[in-house]
């Protein structure tokens, strides 16, 4: 595998005047310019398909990414883009499969108007600027809670708060709450526009300015005294805080400026991940049978396809404290967020199993230091059932029969662009 870490902007663009074009993307205009997103990682897969992550985004697209990027490099209105990919495929189906690509990649943000606006069919409510996400945050009360008493302990009258990500807007109405002389909200997504309409209906249009783009694109006219964050995805570092934390450091903040989150621990739980639930995730003796039985087709040679290897899927951690645990948690990472520099995590712990059982899965989650009275985790043990956070769990292709007392350790690697080996366990 190669992986190709970006963070020069890219502009690009596209028309849907081009025959096959997805029927949603004639509602882009043939001028419209866009910006690919300033962080984004790819990871070159042996197969044809290309792991794509960027803030807020982790998806799997064909290997045809690599020619909208190349010719995306620079600013280029839409119809030009496309006259310029049509030079570089042959037949109908290979343009299909790239205005695909092309159309998921707006979508999902990776493409975005150069003003930064998500490009996507009207009402389609896609990745961070649908209702549904902002709904869940704000109904995750815990979550929304433990952030707003952090902000209420450590922004102090007169401070210059920076928000990162404002989203709804509803971190940066707690910090002018709290006593901030001035508040920045900075979104990139459309949803600014909301988050400046509520900050205008609750009396706070002249305390709090909303910077519409990337973090990493705004200035401050001064340097804030605090820095407010929720850009922790369901894989902690999934949403590139350590970049956007350290450009802030550098660019947006006093020398001694105080950070909500602070901290970021990431763990790990041994698992006995319920068979029913394995068998969503994997293929398996029993869905091969059946399959066989149904379709009377062999379909045992998949059983070896991914052998030896992890794979992932999200879980309500509310759902999986319900699973047995083998272990107690394992910490695999402590970041200072004051400190961090290297974008590259490579952590690893050891624990001494508790119970005995079939370690088939490791569930990962993580505890933010809000505040040094303020903590918040995801911790599936603790979990409530309005969690709005997901918790990866990574199954073992071949799991293990565990005794207890045994000593086994994780090591988990963020930033290395090796996906198969981001997770991995050894007994002993």
């Amino acid at each position: 595998m190669r992986t190709k870490f970006v963070r020069a902007t890219h502009e690009c663009a596209r028309s849907g005047k081009h025959a096959f074009a997805p029927t949603s993307m004639t509602n882009l205009k043939p001028n419209t310019v866009l910006q690919r997103a300033p962080y984004v990682r790819l990871t070159l897969n042996d197969g044809d398909y290309v792991h794509v992550r960027t803030a807020g985004n982790d998806l799997y697209v064909a290997d045809d990414i690599l020619v909208i990027l190349d010719v995306f490099a620079q600013p280029r209105a839409l119809s030009e883009g496309l006259t310029l990919l049509q030079q570089r495929i042959t037949g109908a189906i290979d343009w299909m499969q790239l205005t695909s690509t092309m159309l998921r990649l707006l979508r999902h943000g990776v493409l975005r108007e150069l003003s930064g606006r998500v490009v996507a069919p009207a009402g389609s409510g896609i990745g961070f600027e649908a209702p549904a996400i902002h709904v869940a945050m704000l109904n995750d009360h815990r979550r929304t809670e433990c952030y707003i008493a952090a902000i209420q302990t450590v922004v102090q009258p007169g401070d210059i708060v920076v928000d990162i990500g404002t989203g709804s807007g509803v971190l940066a109405m707690a910090a002018a709450r709290a006593g901030a002389r001035h508040v920045y909200a900075i979104e990139a997504g459309r949803m600014g526009r909301a988050a400046e309409a509520v900050f205008a209906a609750n009396g706070f249009a002249e305390q709090i300015t909303l910077l519409r783009g990337w973090s990493t694109h705004v200035t401050l006219p001064v340097r804030a005294d605090v820095l407010v964050s929720e850009i922790i995805g369901n894989e902690p570092l999934s949403e590139n805080v350590l970049e956007f934390t350290s450009d802030a450091r550098q660019r947006l903040l006093q020398p001694h400026a105080r950070l909500i989150p602070g901290r970021v621990r990431i763990l790990a739980l041994p698992l006995v991940v319920p068979p029913d639930i394995v068998a969503e995730q994997l293929y398996t003796p029993a869905a091969v049978q059946q399959w066989q039985a149904w379709y009377n087709i062999d379909f045992a040679p998949l059983l070896d396809y991914g052998q030896g290897t992890l794979q992932t899927f999200a879980a309500s951690p509310h759902v999986a404290g319900q699973w047995p645990a083998i272990a107690a948690p394992v910490l695999l990472a402590d970041i200072d967020l004051q400190q961090v520099t290297d974008l590259v995590i490579i952590g690893q712990g050891t624990t001494t199993t508790a119970h005995a059982g079939t370690l088939n899965g490791l569930g990962i989650f993580f505890e933010l230091q809000l505040s040094p009275l303020h903590t918040l985790s995801n911790d599936p043990r603790l979990a409530t059932p309005d969690c709005s956070w997901r918790m990866p769990v990574w199954l073992l292709k071949s799991p293990l029969a565990i005794q207890a007392g045994e000593r086994i350790t994780i090591t988990y690697q963020h930033g290395t662009g090796t996906l198969a080996e981001k997770i991995s366990i050894t007994r002993g």
